[in-house]
């Protein structure tokens, strides 16, 4: 068996190198602190955005929210109170969570994004994203708020959703029976 020589390198190389070990090793470990930290202050401000919103006159939320808070948009407040209530409901373990995108991936806001890498999943990941923001768009509209044309409107648009619903019932069928 061949023998390999050792690489020469200086004790001072080895030591700047262990320096850099421990300093992306330190950075990773302040990083996932910061992040957990942002998403105990996401989960509290949507507990108080939640607790807001009950105190606003009907219609008027988005409005408000948008006059006193302009740098946090709507999909973000909604994200941070959906988080929030998750967390009170005891659905969402905050030991388990690397922050709050991967929390919107535990409580189904966002589909879980560290998949495989084989294209079928990427590609299920793709539509699982589009399916999740649509849904959640869905949950974001006060239908109660809407005029008949916005109705039906909106009726027509999804038209599409129930079409497809059925036909994927339908080969799930044919592929049972």
């Amino acid at each position: 068996m061949e023998q390999t020589e050792e690489p020469t390198i200086s004790p001072d190389e080895i030591e700047q190198l262990r320096a850099l070990i421990q300093q992306a090793d330190q950075f990773g470990s302040n990083q996932a602190a910061q992040a957990a930290h942002r998403l105990r202050i996401c989960i509290e401000v949507g507990g108080k955005l939640k607790s807001l919103k009950d105190t606003i006159p009907r219609g008027q939320w988005e409005t408000w929210c948008d006059e006193m808070f302009p740098d946090l948009n709507k999909v973000t407040r909604c994200r941070w109170m959906r988080v929030h209530e998750m967390h009170a409901a005891g659905k969402l373990d905050l030991e388990s969570s690397r922050g709050i995108r991967h929390a919107y991936s535990l409580i189904g806001i966002l589909p879980d994004s560290e998949a495989s890498g084989n294209k079928s999943t990427k590609t299920a990941d793709t539509w699982l994203t589009h399916l999740t923001r649509l849904m959640h768009s869905l949950e974001l509209i006060q239908i109660e708020d809407l005029s008949e044309p916005e109705k039906n409107n909106l009726a027509t648009r999804l038209d599409a959703v129930t079409r497809f619903t059925i036909k994927l019932r339908a080969t799930n069928a044919s592929q049972a029976g």
